[in-house]
């Protein structure tokens, strides 16, 4: 609506209204616009009285004016239709809509008819009720106007209740539309709806078998869950002891390491000790006891034990003291070679000495069994047990011709007699390891080709003889070695 009209103070409006004081209980008809269909057969109510539209209209009210404008008569031809009749045409599209369209069923409209409907300004009731009564106003007669209405406001007017006119008629032919589709849908669903129902039926009794099926595989998958549950149980159960056991498996493991580890770490003391003993015992054994005691050698063509020169040469001066010395440990080792094979020298023979010999042999052995050593240094002796039983010594001097001539003699004697004891002891040895070879052979005061008397032989000869004694103890002392081990 115009807001002119909207707006409209009461003093223009009371003015307005005075004129519809003579005339009561006209009949007016709206004409339409002349290309839109006429409303026909629409009964206006009449309009209401002056006083009652508005009760306080006649005070101050302007004396009516005698003369009205002509362009006002001339302008305005039609009568606008009263309130009733625009109520009545408002409400025309919702009368002529079916009762189903009452229901729930009513579509709702369609998004450009809602854009369109909305772009549509709908005014207020109040407002409406003075559009309404200004329509009156305006249907009436020209002539009774004591003040005229503008054509310009009359024509917005016409022209927006037209638009409203115009909405309520697309309305209604929406509505007319979605009705023939209703309807249509309806005889459509009517003739298909005994097939229908009775599909439906069909569907009905299927989903009645499958469920019958499905409870049944419902109870026995249920029957199966609860035997899988005891299972599961006896499971945990079993779990569990098993657990336990595990633990204590794995306690007792523990407890086995550590005493392994310690039993491990006193083994390997022990065979670490047992290592160092055996290298110890190996050591032991390597070292040759009477080879340290007793050493022989050689030295400038003279053979030495221990260090001491035994024998002397021309060029090789040697004095007495010490080739004295040397008898004394050639003497010493001749009788430790003894002790080590039990035998002994002065006619006493032990018995294992005698095992497996014939008597013969024993007898022989124990005839030639008639010497005694004395070790004593420097001054070694050599005893008879048999015979004339002397004692001769076994060592040198410086004395005077006569006395040295007759020294030598008893020198010589007792170097044949040691002589002879070599040769006694070497066979005892060859008895025990047949392996052994003396490469000397002794022969009465022969030792090889050389002579072990002094007197009847010169230094180098001597000296020779001596060199094979020592020799040959070497090698004795090694060959009991060997059959010790």
């Amino acid at each position: 609506m115009e807001e002119s009209f909207a707006d409209l103070a009461p003093s223009a409006y009371d003015l307005n209204m005075s004129s519809l004081s003579d005339r009561s209980g006209s009949m007016v008809y709206l004409k339409s616009h002349q290309n839109d269909p006429p409303l026909r057969n629409q009964q206006l109510t009449s309009r209401p009285n002056h006083a009652t539209l508005h009760p306080n209209s006649n005070r101050g009210r302007v004396p009516p004016q005698p003369n009205q404008p002509p362009h006002f008569r001339a302008n305005n031809p039609a009568r606008l239709p009263t309130s009733s009749s625009l109520s009545t045409n408002r409400d025309s599209p919702s009368s002529q809509s079916t009762p189903d369209l009452q229901g729930d069923h009513s579509p709702s409209p369609k998004p450009q008819d809602q854009s369109q409907a909305s772009s549509v300004r709908h005014p207020s009731p109040n407002i409406n009720n003075r559009v309404f009564k200004l329509a009156e106003l305006l249907s009436g007669n020209p002539a009774n106007f004591q003040h005229p209405l503008c054509t310009e406001c009359t024509d917005k007017l016409l022209e927006w209740m037209h638009n409203q006119l115009q909405s309520a008629k697309s309305n209604r032919d929406r509505y007319a539309i979605f009705e023939r589709e209703l309807n249509r849908e309806k005889s459509a669903a009517a003739e298909g709806s005994y097939e229908s129902c009775k599909k439906i039926k069909q569907d009905i009794e299927e989903l009645k078998i499958r469920e019958s099926v499905a409870v049944q595989k419902l109870r026995q998958t249920e029957s199966e869950c609860e035997k899988f549950e005891a299972e599961l149980r006896e499971i945990e159960r079993l779990e569990s002891e098993q657990d336990k056991e595990e633990e204590q498996f794995w306690d007792d493991y523990n407890q086995y390491l550590l005493e392994s580890e310690e039993i491990q770490s006193q083994l390997d003391s022990v065979t670490t000790r047992y290592r160092n003993d055996q290298n110890e015992l190996a050591k032991l054994k390597a070292t040759n006891v009477y080879k340290d005691a007793f050493c022989i050698g050689c030295e400038t063509g003279v053979g030495t034990i221990n260090g001491l020169r035994l024998g002397r040469l021309t060029d090789v001066p040697v004095e007495w003291v010490e080739i004295n010395a040397a008898w004394g440990h050639t003497a010493l080792l001749l009788q430790t070679l003894c002790k080590r094979m039990k035998f002994t020298l002065d006619g006493l023979a032990i018995a294992n000495l005698l095992i497996g010999l014939t008597r013969p042999a024993i007898e022989a052995c124990w005839f030639d069994c008639r010497y005694r050593l004395i070790p004593m240094g420097s001054f070694s002796r050599i005893e008879r047990t048999k015979g004339d039983k002397s004692c001769l010594e076994l060592f040198g001097s410086d004395d005077f011709a006569l006395a040295r001539m007759l020294h030598n003699r008893r020198f010589d004697n007792a170097m044949v007699d040691f002589l002879e004891c070599l040769r006694q002891v070497s066979e005892q040895v060859i008895r025990r390891n047949p392996q052994t070879k003396i490469p000397f052979r002794v022969h009465k005061d022969k030792i090889g080709e050389a002579s072990i008397k002094l007197s009847f032989s010169s230094d180098e000869a001597w000296t020779s003889a001596l060199r094979h004694v020592l020799f040959t103890l070497k090698i004795m002392n090694a060959a009991l070695d060997h059959i010790s081990n």
